[in-house]
């Protein structure tokens, strides 16, 4: 007689283990047909890429892009060599002997392009201005030749929301890693010629420690900090060699002489304040800053030690300083109150 406590039900347990594995093995195959199409036309795409790039630069800046060759190395790595910038009619911008990008391919497949590694070796930018109107740099504030003014009209500017599109921007653009050799950046006019260089900089994981050199006199700074991307966080403290080492640029355009020991700046946390604001927190710090032009005062005012702390409230058309911002000058203490409309 048929017993119901001998039944046994049977063991599926290796057909479970069967479609694991098919489905697996399914899954990989799959991946790795993706990766090999995509490795198959990424040349092409690169071509269009670089032809989208130069015809854009053109039409809408004048610019004219040229680059002597430019290849992948390795799965998202972009090798440029020989690429120069020139305004049409104008002095050459730049000329970089080589440079290397990749991007990140994690956030890549979420849509948000945001670089990993850069090498900039060899690279010379040139700002000149010729007489009181031509500039090469004039691009940069140009505005398009055609504007979509429905557009704008229907879509009235918030301010919270600019802020915080330049900030996810600028930072997307940074390198985790960056190698720099050999870079220059020079502002050239009929009067006089000012030089930033950097023999050598490196950003590794964010950190960074890097010597600049002003003007080719041996006038020397040192950065020095972490940078953070993803959190959109950056400190940095700049140190001078010299104690008179001034402020490039601004003595010979504005009459203004600066110089200082030690400036420190930290960006803390940029965060959203419901859907209508950004806040900004971050600071400031000063040792023996000193500022002279004959306007203000006929002796240089030297700044001992200062300080500010606090931050910013971006609302969609105001900004003010947030509840408890701070600002010490040496031993003087006071709490600010200021909003913009």
């Amino acid at each position: 007689m048929f017993s119901i406590k001998e039944f046994r039900v049977p063991d599926f347990s290796f057909v479970k283990k069967k479609w694991f594995i098919v489905s697996l093995a399914a899954l990989v195959l799959l991946i790795a047909t993706g990766i090999i199409w995509g490795l198959s036309v990424r040349g092409a795409m690169l071509e269009k890429a670089v032809n989208q790039v130069k015809n854009k630069l053109k039409t809408d800046y004048q610019l004219n892009f040229q680059v002597e060759n430019y290849k992948f190395s390795g799965l998202s790595t972009v090798n440029f060599t020989k690429i120069r910038l020139t305004p049409d009619s104008l002095e050459q911008l730049a000329a970089i002997e080589r440079f290397e990008v990749s991007v990140n391919i994690l956030p890549l497949l979420f849509g948000n392009v945001t670089i990993g590694d850069m090498l900039l070796d060899s690279a010379d930018i040139t700002l000149v201005k010729q007489g009181d109107s031509l500039a090469n740099y004039d691009f940069l504030f140009r505005k398009k030749q055609q504007l979509d003014s429905v557009e704008i009209e229907s879509k009235p500017v918030n301010l919270s929301e600019r802020v915080d599109r330049l900030l996810k921007q600028d930072f997307q653009k940074i390198p985790q890693n960056l190698s720099m050799q050999q870079v220059r950046l020079s502002y050239q006019d009929s009067v006089s010629k000012q030089t930033i260089h950097i023999p050598e900089g490196n950003i590794s994981s964010g950190k960074y420690d890097i010597d600049v050199f002003l003007n080719d006199r041996g006038d020397q700074w040192n950065f020095k900090g972490k940078i953070n991307s993803g959190k959109q966080t950056l400190d940095v403290t700049i140190t001078a060699a010299d104690k008179d080492t001034e402020v490039p640029f601004l003595a010979h355009k504005y009459g203004l002489r600066v110089s200082f020991d030690e400036v420190h700046f930290h960006l803390d946390q940029v965060s959203r304040k419901g859907t209508e604001a950004l806040e900004i927190k971050g600071g400031w710090s000063t040792e023996n800053l000193r500022v002279f032009h004959d306007r203000l005062s006929e002796e240089q005012i030297v700044l001992p030690a200062g300080l500010a702390s606090g931050g910013l409230l971006i609302s969609e058309n105001t900004i003010e300083l947030i509840k408890g911002t701070k600002v010490k000058v040496k031993d003087f203490v006071f709490e600010p109150q200021l909003k913009y409309a």
